[in-house]
């Protein structure tokens, strides 16, 4: 018979505890709308460190004709161009894109529209669609490097 006085509680038993998320599923592959905005952030920051020295290399080479630019050598006319068309690219396509569209979209627009959960409707083609950039990051720098 049971005693009036006992309740038992629904979170007693240790399977309910909720486990630590490991860094791949938290930061990597997440599907909170905030960590893949700063995915999108981080990945335009880097990429526009790359398009910097770019434009770096080429505005030296506009100050100093014919002389070694520190850092990167001699540029040619056929690297010149190289480096000015990809700079635009690069900041166009990889920084101002994924920063002012897909990072503050991200990070914004669930907020705005009064989510509550920190979740997107459709996380996995968000992930896969930075994923995709990151990829399409990997291909275009080394070519970018190259005349």
């Amino acid at each position: 018979m049971a005693e009036a006085g006992t309740v038992e509680t629904h979170g007693a038993h240790p399977h309910d505890a909720h486990h630590e998320q490991s860094f791949w599923s938290k930061y990597i592959f997440s599907t909170d709308h905030k960590m893949i905005a700063m995915q999108y952030m981080f990945t335009g920051i880097v990429m526009a460190l790359i398009g910097g020295y770019m434009s770096y290399a080429f505005r030296m080479q506009l100050a100093f004709p014919g002389e070694s630019v520190p850092g990167y050598g001699v540029v040619s006319q056929g690297e010149y161009n190289s480096l000015v068309t990809n700079h635009g690219t690069i900041m166009i396509f990889w920084v101002a894109m994924p920063m002012l569209i897909a990072a503050f979209g991200n990070y914004l627009i669930p907020l705005m529209i009064g989510a509550w959960f920190s979740t997107l409707i459709q996380p996995r083609p968000t992930t896969a669609s930075m994923a995709r950039l990151v990829e399409g990051c990997q291909v275009r720098v080394p070519l970018g490097f190259s005349t």
